[in-house]
């Protein structure tokens, strides 16, 4: 009894510890017979003889790209005051401030403030440069840039919405 107790939990554990998302499974990426899709896809049998598509992306490329990608959705909503651009909250204020009454905008809602606050701690690296470093689970960080660029599109559609309603009103008074 006792024994298959301790065998138990320690299949458990196992099981506990197989089951991180922050390790890297290894695994066959190669497919057989494979034909390119795309540069990162590729089509092609599986290790059971299926036909599969399998795309394959450096985590740090997928990073990299996630981030481009809500921060260009950022700018595009709220733009870029050092660049001169207006963005669509911009827009949408001209277009509020061109009618006959003073109409609140909403609130603005950068997700990303604080994404370059220093973090970490300072370190002495192993070439003597004073450096500061701070770690974070990838996964973490892929799924909170996956909901900034959800919320930006969402911002994004929302804002066009009301610059559509507010120049259809312009022209309605003209």
């Amino acid at each position: 009894m006792l024994r298959s107790l301790l065998l138990g939990l320690t299949l458990l554990t196992f099981v506990g510890c197989s089951s991180n998302p922050n390790k890297p499974e290894e695994t066959t990426t190669v497919l057989e017979n494979s034909q390119a899709v795309a540069y990162d896809t590729q089509l092609g049998l599986n290790e059971k003889g299926e036909v599969v598509t399998s795309r394959k992306i450096k985590l740090a490329d997928q990073l990299v790209g996630l981030q481009k990608e809500v921060y260009e959705l950022e700018m595009e909503v709220y733009g870029n005051q050092e660049l001169g651009r207006k963005g669509l909250y911009g827009i949408l204020r001209k277009c509020l401030d061109e009618g006959d009454e003073l109409k609140r905008l909403p609130a603005r809602t950068i997700l990303t403030k604080g994404e370059e606050d220093i973090r970490g701690k300072m370190v002495l690296d192993e070439d003597k440069n004073l450096v500061n470093v701070s770690e974070e689970f990838f996964l973490e960080r892929i799924k909170r840039f996956e909901g900034y660029r959800e919320s930006y599109l969402s911002q994004r559609d929302d804002f066009d919405e009301r610059i559509r309603i507010c120049n259809y009103e312009l022209k309605k008074k003209k």
